[in-house]
Parts: C-alpha cells; sequence; structure tokens
C-alpha cells in the first residue's frame, strides 16, 4: 500500500512538474493577430500561420474573423475605438489613413531593400518614413476567357479603344457567348472602376493629386471632365452588352467567376483575386488574361493601353500591440519574404504577385502572368485609390449602382459624386 502510495505520489508529483514547465512555456509565447481584407485566401492563410507557428514556438497568431457583408474600414475603426487593433493589418491603401499615426515605421526592415514596385504615397508617414509592406500588387482591368475569344475571332492585343472593345463584344455575341459581365458591387464599382478616371488626369503623380484635391475643395466640375466622361462612355458600352442588362443588380460576383470559368461569357471586369475562384470553375484549365479599360476612341490615348493596379499592404499597429508582439509581426513579414515555405505560400497557393524581388518561384498563373507582362512592358497605372472620401463604398457605390440600373442620369450621378466630395 505504501508503495502505491509513493508511486501515485511520484506520478502526481511528476505531472505537476510538467504542468508547471507548460506554464513557463506558456509565459513565452508572444500571441499577435491579423485581420485580413482578403476573403478569397482566408484558408490558405489559416494554412500558412500554422505552417509559421511549427517553424516559430514561440509566436502564436489568430485571425481575425468578421463578417464579410461588413465593411472592413468599419470593423478595423470599431476595432481601434475598443483599443483592440490587431497587431497586423492586410489593408488596402484607402485604409492606410486610418491608422497612419498608430503603425509603426519598417523603415530598418530587411526587406526594404527587395522591394520591387513603386510604392503608394499612403505607404509612408508623414515623416517620410515606410510604414506598409508591399504584400501583393494586384492588377484590375477586363479579364478574358481566350478560348472564347479564340472561337469568336477576336485578338485580345487589338483593343486598345473603345470602338475595339465595342467590335469585341459585338463578335463574342455573334458567337453565341455572353460578351460581358459588370460586377455590381459597390466597392468594386466606386473603388476600383471610378477611380480609374482620377487616376488619367495626368501622366504624373503630382497632376492627379491636384485633381483629387480638387475634388475636396469643390473646384472640379467632373460634368465636363474628359476622362471621367471617357470612362462612362465606356460603361454605357459595358452596360450595353452585359447579359444581365435587363436586371443589373440582381447577380453576385461568385457567379461572375462562375460563368467566366465555364467559357459562358468573354470578359469580367475584375481584378486578378478573383483568378482562384474562375479557375475553380473551369475544368477545361484554360486560358486567361487581361486588357486595359479604354476611355477614348483614340488607341494612342494615356489609358487606353495601360491596366490599373493597387497594392495590398501589411502594417503592424504600436498603439495597442506590445514591442514583443510588433516584434513577432515583424518576424511574420520577414517569413513570408525569406523563407521557403512563405514564399510558396505567395506565389503557388495565395496566388498573389510578391511586391519584392527575391522570390524565386515562378508564376504557372495566367492571370498573374498577364499582369506581371504589363508590369514589364511599363504599361501599370497605380490606381488612384488612395485618398477617397469617408463613405466612398457605401454612397458613390450606391450611385454608381443606380446608374447601372438606369435610375439616374449622367450629369445627376456626376453632380452627386463632386457634393459628396465636398462634404
Amino acid at each position: 500500500m505504501k508503495k502505491l502510495v509513493r508511486i501515485v505520489s511520484t506520478l502526481f508529483l511528476g505531472f505537476s512538474l510538467s504542468g508547471c514547465m507548460n506554464v513557463e512555456e506558456q509565459k513565452n509565447i508572444v500571441n499577435i493577430s491579423i485581420l485580413n481584407s482578403k476573403p478569397e485566401i482566408q484558408s490558405i492563410l489559416e494554412e500558412a500561420v500554422r505552417e509559421f507557428e511549427e517553424e516559430n514556438s514561440d509566436i502564436r497568431v489568430k485571425i481575425v474573423k468578421y463578417n464579410q457583408s461588413q465593411a472592413y474600414q468599419d470593423k478595423m475603426v470599431s476595432m481601434q475605438q475598443y483599443g483592440n487593433t490587431p497587431t497586423i493589418l492586410v489593408i488596402d491603401p484607402t485604409h492606410i489613413g486610418y491608422v497612419e499615426d498608430d503603425v509603426i515605421s519598417l523603415e530598418e526592415e530587411p526587406w526594404v531593400q527587395n522591394i520591387s514596385i513603386e510604392l503608394s504615397d499612403a505607404a509612408k508617414n508623414k515623416q517620410g518614413e515606410l510604414i506598409a509592406f508591399p504584400f501583393a500588387v494586384e492588377g484590375i482591368g477586363f479579364i478574358y476567357n481566350k478560348s472564347v475569344l479564340d472561337a469568336a475571332g477576336v485578338d485580345p492585343e487589338q483593343i486598345n479603344d473603345l470602338s475595339s472593345l465595342e467590335e469585341a463584344f459585338k463578335k463574342v455575341e455573334a458567337s453565341g457567348k455572353g460578351a460581358l459581365i459588370i460586377a455590381n458591387e459597390d466597392w468594386s464599382l466606386a473603388n476600383h472602376f471610378l477611380p480609374i478616371a482620377y487616376s488619367l488626369q495626368g501622366e504624373r503623380g503630382s497632376e492627379n493629386a491636384n485633381f483629387i484635391e480638387g475634388l475636396q475643395s469643390g473646384e472640379v466640375d467632373l460634368v465636363t471632365n474628359e476622362a471621367v466622361n471617357g470612362l462612362l462612355d465606356t460603361l454605357d458600352v459595358m452596360k450595353k452588352y452585359n447579359i444581365y442588362k435587363d436586371a443589373p443588380l440582381v447577380h453576385i460576383n461568385s457567379k461572375c467567376a462562375e460563368l467566366m470559368g465555364k467559357g459562358e461569357i468573354g470578359f469580367y471586369y475584375m481584378g486578378n483575386w478573383v483568378s482562384t475562384e474562375i479557375a475553380a470553375n473551369d475544368p477545361k484549365n484554360g486560358d486567361y488574361g487581361f486588357v486595359p479599360v479604354p476611355v477614348s476612341l483614340n488607341s494612342n490615348d494615356y489609358g487606353n493601353n495601360e491596366i490599373t493596379a493597387v497594392i495590398k499592404y501589411l502594417v503592424i499597429d504600436g498603439k495597442n500591440n506590445s514591442p514583443e508582439q510588433q516584434e513577432a509581426a515583424k518576424r511574420f513579414v520577414n517569413w513570408l519574404v525569406f523563407e521557403e515555405a512563405g514564399q510558396d505560400f505567395i506565389v503557388n497557393k495565395a496566388s498573389l504577385i510578391p511586391g519584392v524581388d527575391n522570390n524565386p518561384i515562378e508564376t504557372q498563373n495566367d492571370f498573374m502572368n498577364s499582369i506581371i507582362d504589363y508590369q514589364q512592358e511599363g504599361k501599370v497605372i497605380e490606381l488612384n485609390n488612395a485618398t477617397l472620401p469617408d463613405k466612398n463604398t457605401e454612397v458613390i457605390g450606391d450611385y454608381l449602382r443606380k446608374y447601372l440600373n438606369d435610375e439616374i442620369d449622367r450629369v445627376t450621378l456626376l453632380t452627386q459624386i463632386v457634393e459628396h466630395w465636398k462634404k
């Protein structure tokens, strides 16, 4: 009996010591969090986090979940107000201003020398210090299904003005396929499509910045603006050939990707982030690419041969996260840049175009390669959407949806947009 007691006591002591060791180990673990604005890579990001944790046992990463019907900006600002800002924010340039004073400088990070793209002005703070890591380059334009275009006798390389775009739509329709789907989401129309015109006010960034300042002060008249009207001329043609033109607000974005992947439509205005969803609906593993959104009848005009691009950034909060958490977040970013598993996640698993030049993995994705081709030819324009007005998605997006649905005319649309900017 005494022997049994000694055995039990020894086991209990062992368990107690083991428990103490686990507690000590837990004390050395740093917990960080990520708020992800790219829902299409959510599950893939979760896998990457698990790989990172296996290689970095002293760090635990939580991906903050939120209802995707809620605006990212609202979720981010709400967490800020409660003093619960995630350690890492996957963020668009237009949202960086909301956290600029709270995030840390990344000026001294080792990957800075590897940046291979021109960064948005939003990526730097008022002191000129870099505060954002270029997580992914995203190209936007007309995605095309090459097999559909081939069958219709359309050469995408010949599309470089509004006339050639409409001719392509006509040929696709004549072949028995749908010419086009227009994504009707407010964020797509207000944050991506309309800012094409904001980006074409001049070939120098300063000219576009002056234009935005003029919108804010009420000095710019959009009703007579050439680039804005040219873009709306293109939208009018798009409305004409939209397969949902009789009810343009009823379909959902996932349906667009499905029809593109199944080869039922020729064109779809969107960004390369839908590539995985399109490929999932394509049993034939077809070929795809991008053509620019033309804004005039002159093929030589600036913008008719260039696609627009935006950069997704990562920023690290320094207000509600400790120095230990900030360092752990930096390690995660460095893992993405320099470690083989992180590089594989960026290119192969998430189908992202890296913003640094040291990733050795060659892309096998048509969408990515098409954008890279435009980059190499110097035919990419940074989308001027870093300084959009508050509630741009909801308010201006609603105006554009009404225009898409023929509820308001062009003058009313542009007048309402100007009034919102002035507010």
